[in-house]
């Protein structure tokens, strides 16, 4: 693979494609048919590699609660509210799955946390 190439079809940098590479991003469509077109690789296979988000997440992450931190999410990157919340939840999927147990997870707290640490960067300073 030309990551090169791939990078620049893509308009990212590389360290973002390497994000969505590794699958700690969600793909929108646009970038699946972009991978397809410059890896050779089918479209319906690439997008298959996208790990859905737990329902519960999802449910929380759509709570009216919830809308008014998306809209400044996307005001602040420059992006639709539906791209805010939706890599927002697979932010919070990406730290959830990193802690262990099998209990259910609060995806509230979650949430809260992963905006809280983007907010303040690695270190929390």
């Amino acid at each position: 693979m030309d990551l090169a190439l791939l990078c620049s079809s893509l308009g990212m940098r590389q360290q973002e494609v390497m994000k969505l590479l590794r699958g700690k991003v969600p793909l929108t469509p646009e970038q699946v048919n972009t991978i397809a077109r410059v890896t050779g690789l089918a479209a319906e296979e690439i997008a298959q590699t996208v790990r859905p988000l737990p329902f519960g997440l999802v449910v929380t992450a759509e709570h009216p609660r919830w809308r008014r931190v998306w809209h400044e999410r996307a005001r602040r990157q420059h992006i639709s509210e539906a791209e805010a919340r939706l890599s927002g939840s697979y932010g919070t999927f990406a730290l959830a799955a990193r802690e262990t147990g099998g209990k259910e997870r609060n995806w509230d707290e979650r949430l809260r946390r992963f905006l809280s640490d983007e907010e303040l960067g690695p270190g929390g300073a």
